[in-house]
């Protein structure tokens, strides 16, 4: 998916967005100890660019990485800026998260259009994974395996 379109870095995030059901403040807000073998642990997100609560009780869970997507992630790890566990996995030049929107604006958006995708974008991708009447085959890896982290 992607592949020669978009870089490594923006690959991942359309991947967590499209495949993981992570939404775009959730993904920015990641550090790489949130990141275990098997899910993402989705405890905070980026809201207009502040560090903040997920969005509902229910955001607060554990994102299903499939084995293709922990390999993207420990690909994007070896040429991280820093991996130590409390830094973020997408950081900006500032080390700080990297914006939602300006990533999509200056590295996804003029990409797809080259190949005639600009009408996609990822917040839709996830809330659509997300939607209880999607038939199975058509939902992300986390609405066909998120367990909650509290039970």
């Amino acid at each position: 998916m992607f592949r020669g379109t978009l870089g490594q870095r923006e690959r991942l995030i359309a991947k967590l967005a499209i495949l993981a059901g992570m939404r775009p403040g959730e993904i920015f807000a990641v550090t790489w100890g949130r990141l275990t073998a098997t899910h993402a642990d989705i405890m905070q997100r980026i809201y207009r660019r502040k560090l903040d609560t997920p969005k509902t009780d229910n955001s607060t869970r554990h994102a299903a990485l499939s084995e293709g997507r922990l390999a993207d992630i420990e690909a994007w790890r070896t040429v991280a800026v820093s991996p130590k566990d409390d830094s973020w996995v997408f950081p900006s030049e500032r080390m700080t998260p990297l914006s939602n929107d300006n990533c999509w604006r200056r590295s996804m958006l003029p990409k797809l259009e080259l190949v005639g995708l600009a009408w996609r974008n990822f917040s839709g991708d996830a809330a659509d994974a997300r939607d209880a009447d999607a038939p199975v085959e058509g939902r992300s890896e986390t609405s066909r395996r998120s367990t909650s982290p509290h039970g």
